[in-house]
């Protein structure tokens, strides 16, 4: 099929014996956006395809723990925030001593 057209074909699949219908052969065509491990059925990749080819659960936790690490050192929540424009409370009482001042001198 693919030879034919090319990408007609993404994945070639295999249900499980508990799927209905059981063990039957489904042609996925077009784009495959996401792929997962289900008991018993079994996928055929094109090799122009591979990177869809799910992972085994402990690499593919362990893919996610990166990638969510990754994604964390990109984002500025994890800086401290920025103090520029906040009123200190020291600059509170300085504004105070300066304005009790001046009205003890009036």
């Amino acid at each position: 099929r693919r030879a034919v057209d090319p990408g007609a074909c993404s994945v070639a699949v295999l249900s499980s014996g508990k799927d209905k219908p059981p063990h039957v052969c489904w042609l996925k065509g077009g784009q495959v956006l996401r792929s997962f491990r289900k008991p018993g059925v079994r996928a055929c990749w094109p090799k122009d395809n591979q990177a869809m080819i799910p992972l085994d659960p402990e690499a593919a936790a362990e893919l996610a723990r990166k990638e969510h690490l990754k994604e964390l050192s990109r984002n500025d929540y994890l800086q401290p925030p920025s103090l520029k424009g906040v009123v200190t409370p020291s600059e509170v009482y300085a504004e105070r001593r300066e304005a009790i001042k001046k009205a003890v001198q009036h």
